[in-house]
């Protein structure tokens, strides 16, 4: 009760004056009814009194070619939602404030990266093909490289590396995982592509219609569908050779004038009782070291970690990007 009444009075004491919104591009996803976004957006405004201005984009590419966009004169204070490869993208615009040791204190040690200095996870997840059991039997050991043979005259959707968080991770995975087996896999997996989506929801969507077998999404989707629907068909396709782990994050844009609440905004969804609520509202794991999980969570299997080296991975992000183009456009004629 006490630490309540105390944490609301630091929080008061940040906003001495009304303040124009604190403004966030993100994913559209994330914001919306019953969202993390709509939880985050309640709390912050109980505690700082001061609003948040969500703007919502397909996908959180999207949301930081906005950014990109709108230099030297950007309208955003916070970038929510990008990953690992998206912060090293636009790390060489300088666009990030730093962030003090004593917020990242709070998240787990593996998730941060000396790197990545600005970056801030909020929560993370392992990609991963995901299918529906009743309609779809995939064989029991595969590896990532072996995925696009055993599909037969199934169809997958996926998202656009140019636009999306998992469609460039998918890229990134493939160029370093198989190397010169890179264009074997997508020329093999091009004809059984249904479509290529901008955004997780899209190509989701289209997987819940039963237009597609396989999905790309995360280990952790089978949970939502198991809590909020009691469903134990909806599994994803675990590799034995590893996966991808995506990590989720904030940015502090270097122009935002609102710069001590943003961070203010950043110590809240890092609090324990806030990241508690991530795994059922983005379905991920939470960032923050020691936050509890629920059992559907804890029963998950968690898969091996596909190591990153992020200097090859920027060395040679625009050539995959460009050779998968190329693969891509020929299928289509």
């Amino acid at each position: 009760m006490w630490r309540k009444i105390f944490l609301l009075v630091c929080w008061s004491s940040v906003v001495s004056a009304k303040t124009e919104p604190l403004r966030i591009y993100t994913y559209e996803s994330l914001i919306g009814k019953d969202s993390f976004g709509e939880l985050v957006q309640r709390e912050f405004s109980k505690r700082a009194g001061a609003e948040i201005q969500f703007v919502s984009f397909t996908s959180a590419g999207e949301a930081l070619n906005q950014v990109l966009l709108e230099r030297p004169h950007i309208k955003a204070d916070i970038v929510m939602g990008i990953d690992q490869v998206l912060f090293l993208r636009a790390r060489e615009y300088d666009l990030f404030d730093s962030v003090e040791n004593k917020i990242l204190k709070r998240v787990e040690t593996s998730l941060k990266d000396p790197q990545l200095n600005g970056f801030v996870p909020f929560d993370f997840g392992y990609l991963a093909f995901v299918y529906d059991s009743l309609r779809t039997s995939p064989p029991p050991k595969a590896t990532l490289g072996e995925f696009p043979g055993m599909l037969g005259n199934q169809k997958v959707v996926i998202q656009d590396p140019r636009t999306s968080t998992l469609g460039i991770e998918l890229l990134i995975w493939t160029g370093s995982k198989l190397e010169e087996q890179f264009e074997t896999f997508w020329k093999g997996l091009a004809p059984r592509i249904l479509t290529i989506s901008p955004g997780w929801s899209g190509a989701y969507e289209l997987f819940l219609k039963k237009q597609v077998d396989y999905v790309l999404s995360y280990t952790t989707s089978p949970a939502y569908h198991r809590i909020r629907e009691n469903k134990e068909n909806i599994k994803a396709l675990l590799f034995a050779d590893g996966h991808f782990r995506q990590v989720e994050g904030l940015a502090v844009l270097k122009s935002s004038n609102q710069k001590v609440l943003a961070k203010k905004f950043i110590e809240l969804v890092l609090e324990k009782e806030i990241q508690e609520s991530i795994p059922t509202l983005q379905w991920m794991y939470p960032a923050r070291s020691g936050a509890n999980l629920p059992k559907e969570f804890r029963d998950i299997p968690v898969p091996t970690k596909v190591s990153m080296d992020w200097n090859k991975i920027t060395a040679h992000r625009d050539e995959w990007t460009k050779l998968w183009t190329l693969i891509l456009s020929r299928e289509k004629k």
